[in-house]
């Protein structure tokens, strides 16, 4: 059973350990069902210190966005889910078919078209699972390193 924590606060860092300043970055969540990806939400992008929160009232209205466009594609609610969350930095690759895909898709809010285009992915792509349950916060720290100019 999936319990999307009331915020999740991720923060990028470098082999060390310290805050890897990256602005720009998109980073998304993904929750699996039965193992198998099932939807994708991106939180935003890191500001300069490389962080990013969100809230798991913008996850689930998210969610629940896309499920009124894509009912036979979603039908399994959140709270039947993993109980995982992946937390990803997607590759450059990723993410231009990611703008393609929201480009092509006329129900896609302003917003989230907005949020692709001004993304800038400087970092590596990198994924980190963390066990979802009934907290209030939960930090993710991203290690990966800056992609050569």
């Amino acid at each position: 059973m999936l319990v999307i924590p009331k915020s999740i606060n991720v923060v990028l860092v470098d082999h060390t350990g310290s805050p890897l300043q990256a602005e720009g970055v998109l980073i998304v969540v993904n929750i699996r069902c039965q193992g198998q990806p099932y939807f994708s939400h991106p939180l935003g992008l890191t500001d300069r210190r490389g962080t990013i929160s969100a809230t798991q009232n913008a996850i689930t209205s998210g969610f629940r966005r896309l499920q009124g466009v894509y009912p036979m594609d979603l039908k399994v609610s959140l709270s039947d889910c993993d109980p995982t969350l992946v937390v990803e930095v997607v590759s450059a690759n990723e993410l231009d078919e990611r703008r393609k895909f929201v480009a092509t898709r006329r129900l896609t809010p302003p917003e989230i078209r907005e949020l692709y285009a001004r993304a800038h992915q400087s970092v590596e792509p990198v994924s980190v699972t963390v066990e979802a349950g009934n907290v209030n916060e939960v930090l993710v720290r991203i290690p990966t390193k800056r992609l050569d100019p």
